[in-house]
């Protein structure tokens, strides 16, 4: 994840476990808040808030914490190869598929105040510890 993504960057110093077993620990050098534009099919395209999103600059792969959201009341569905992410009132707020041994959910870092141009947004996984923003689950 690039430090441009953040919307917020507060410096912090702690360390997560990666996705690797037995692998290394990450630095986390700084959190803070990102906005990503999820697609769901069959609606418009809209912004979450992830909060508490951990900057490993040496992480391969942007992660959500799965047990961070279910711990909020979400709903998580994997089957047949695709990931289906609910709000407690049952309103999909994400949606993805698996690639390798990881889903990717269908998503692009949402641009700051209109700063970048849709032609700068890349595809990307999910964010590393991010949490939803509890405005998103009402």
């Amino acid at each position: 994840m690039e430090r441009s993504a953040f919307t917020t960057f507060a410096p912090t110093h702690d360390s997560i476990k990666g996705i690797v077993k037995n692998g290394p620990e990450l630095d986390i050098l700084r959190t803070g808040t990102v906005l990503i534009s999820v697609s769901v099919k069959g609606r418009p395209d809209h912004t979450i808030k992830l909060l508490n999103v951990s900057y490993c600059p040496n992480a391969r792969d942007n992660l959500m914490s799965e047990s961070q959201m279910d711990q909020k009341g979400m709903e998580i569905t994997k089957r047949n190869g695709r990931i289906t992410i609910k709000k407690p009132n049952g309103e999909t707020i994400m949606e993805g598929q698996l690639q390798g041994n990881l889903y990717k959910i269908n998503s692009i870092i949402a641009p700051h105040l209109g700063m970048m141009l849709p032609s700068q947004l890349t595809q990307s996984p999910i964010l590393t510890s991010g949490m939803p923003n509890s405005d998103m689950l009402a």
